[in-house]
């Protein structure tokens, strides 16, 4: 009885574009739409939305991704709605930008916009001075968290070290990579910093 539409294909799509291990599912959640089966696709969509085979969910992650989200971001302060955005998300975003837009920053923009507590305060700055170096770890091919973001942050810390890697995934600790591993355990360990970025 359900329907599979854009909106939630492409949530699928995005599940798995969250690890470079994931992307063979993919190759045969395609090969499934071109048959006309969409089971994949729901699994995948599914498996993102932490949703069991019953429509019974496995955790109340969402829920907290909506309070966050509305508690510390601007959706509610902002005059237009995502929808009214959708021609500037599909300009930046032209592949999947628009139907992604529909499962998660439209349903968020309702959300905040009758959330019933006040957003937070947000700071002004971020900076954090006089704490100690803060690592700051980026993915060249994030494609949850740009890796822009992570260089933005790094250099508006006071004490902000970049530590990049070049490929694919989301997040990339402990993901068997050791010239990440070991900067960061040694980081953690025995407090050393890296003199420069080791570019992994």
């Amino acid at each position: 009885g359900r329907v599979l539409d854009s909106a939630t294909l492409a949530t699928g799509i995005l599940g798995n574009l969250y690890s470079e291990s994931y992307w063979p599912d993919m190759t045969t959640m395609f090969a499934g739409l071109a048959d006309g089966d969409p089971a994949l696709s729901f699994t995948s969509a599914d498996s993102y939305n932490s949703r069991n085979d019953d429509g019974s969910y496995q955790s109340n992650s969402y829920e907290v991704y909506v309070a966050a989200t509305c508690v510390d971001g601007d959706f509610a302060s902002d005059p237009a709605t995502t929808l009214d955005r959708i021609a500037e998300i599909d300009v930046a975003a032209p592949i999947l930008g628009k139907y992604a837009t529909y499962d998660d920053f439209a349903v968020l923009d309702i959300a905040c916009s009758a959330w019933p507590y006040p957003r937070a305060d947000l700071p002004t700055a971020f900076d954090a001075e006089g704490a100690a170096p803060i690592l700051v770890i980026g993915t060249t091919n994030d494609p949850a968290t740009p890796y822009a973001s992570s260089v933005s942050l790094a250099k508006q810390l006071s004490s902000g070290v970049l530590i990049s890697y070049k490929g694919e995934g989301h997040t990339i600790y402990n993901q068997g990579v050791a010239c990440i591993d070991d900067v960061v355990d040694a980081y953690f360990v025995k407090g050393t910093v890296p003199a420069a970025d080791p570019m992994c």
